[in-house]
């Protein structure tokens, strides 16, 4: 691992217990699945693989109270993991609602979590105890309308931003889900979206991965465009296909690279730090990431089944 990650300060691994074996629920049978536990060290940092029988796709830390939420996605459920990394629950039916492959999952400082449903494309709001809230949108070309979901994110408002991939734009909700505004379309100029797959609001900026034109586009809260970081190759602060964006408390990013295999980080101002990449991580597909509280990154991915944790050494 680069010696760079050193940007996010006390990093700690949430999944500490290196032996908790992961559940799995079977026709409501509880059996447990062995981990396949890898580690590889270098001077400061020890990497932990976990490898999972599920396929993971996204993942996401509640602000509230640290937890960690998987999105299941072939599975059809959302997985919770406290803080320390202990199992708490797997979230498969909640009375008559039900998902079908959860894709994108969000938790808002009020505890809420928003869950963006692919079959039936749509964006289901629950309160804390996972109590059904209400229906975010709906499917269509409309203005105000969605067409294919990849993430959601809230500003301090508690404004909901979704990632509508199908239309190739940005849509602003209130957080009773009354429709506000949106931005882009199809293309490659400034503004513009091929397939946009992930939105990160931080510090009044919404941060846009336009996986489709290989770069990161950060825009207002209102939809005004600020910048571009990186463009299509394989050099330092290039991309291939990002995907999950994530922030940690001093506004540094951490970017998931997928076509490239790897996790490049930049500072605040947007300029490039330094990336996660190589042996010591062998990433297949990478596919999300997260912070946790204490400065933890997590990093899914798509085809190996796994879950990376970067943890400094004690």
């Amino acid at each position: 691992m680069s010696a760079g990650c050193r940007i996010f300060q006390n990093l700690v691994c949430f999944f500490g217990y290196l032996n908790l074996p992961i559940f799995e629920f079977n026709k409501k049978r509880l059996n447990i699945i062995k981990n396949e536990l890898q580690k590889k060290e270098n001077n400061d940092f020890i990497l932990v693989t976990i490898r999972m029988p599920y396929c993971l796709l996204r993942v996401a830390v509640s602000p509230v109270d640290g937890c960690i939420y998987i999105a299941d996605s072939w599975n059809n459920r959302i997985q919770i993991f406290d803080e320390n990394g202990s199992y708490i629950r797997s979230i498969e039916k909640i009375g008559q609602t039900e998902f079908h492959y959860p894709y994108s999952l969000h938790i808002d400082k009020k505890g809420r979590i928003y869950v963006s449903d692919q079959s039936l494309v749509r964006i289901k709001v629950f309160d804390s105890q996972f109590n059904f809230v209400r229906v975010i949108g709906r499917y269509g070309r409309e203005i105000g309308c969605y067409s294919g979901l990849c993430d959601i994110s809230t500003d301090k408002d508690h404004n909901i931003y979704v990632c509508d991939s199908g239309n190739h734009r940005i849509l602003k909700f209130t957080e009773n889900g009354d429709f506000l505004l949106q931005w882009g379309s199809n293309g490659s100029a400034e503004g513009l979206f091929k397939c946009p797959a992930c939105v990160t609001v931080h510090d009044e900026k919404v941060i846009v991965s336009d996986w489709g034109n290989h770069r990161v586009q950060i825009f207002s809260l209102d939809g005004k465009f600020l910048n571009i970081i990186g463009k299509q190759g394989t050099g330092s602060g290039e991309f291939k296909r990002p995907l999950g964006v994530a922030v940690d408390e001093k506004g540094n990013l951490a970017i998931v690279d997928e076509g490239n295999n790897r996790l490049q980080i930049f500072r605040s101002d947007f300029t490039y730090h330094s990336k996660i990449s190589g042996l010591k991580c062998d990433f297949q597909r990478p596919w999300d990431v997260a912070i946790t509280k204490q400065g933890g990154i997590v990093v899914s991915e798509y085809y190996g089944h796994r879950k990376y944790v970067y943890t400094k050494k004690k």
